[in-house]
């Protein structure tokens, strides 16, 4: 059964801060090198966005067919 993916485009991930301004949430990037990689940053599954202004960040994921999320 084909499924449709949330990560096949880019959603648009704005972060609202108490101010009342909103910044773009970026993709974070996944390190390169192995003894940069943080366990936390990817949180087991997912992609994490990071505000572009204040560095707060996110998890996305998708839920799998039983309705947990992937990874978890």
């Amino acid at each position: 059964m084909f499924q449709p993916q949330l990560f096949d485009t880019q959603p648009l991930v704005e972060h609202l801060h108490a101010d009342g301004s909103s910044s773009p949430m970026e993709i974070e990037p996944v390190p390169d090198d192995p003894a940069d990689h943080d366990p936390e940053r990817t949180w087991a599954a997912g992609r994490i966005y990071v505000c572009q202004r204040c560095a707060e960040r996110i998890r996305v994921t998708m839920p799998s067919l039983d309705g947990t999320p992937e990874g978890v």
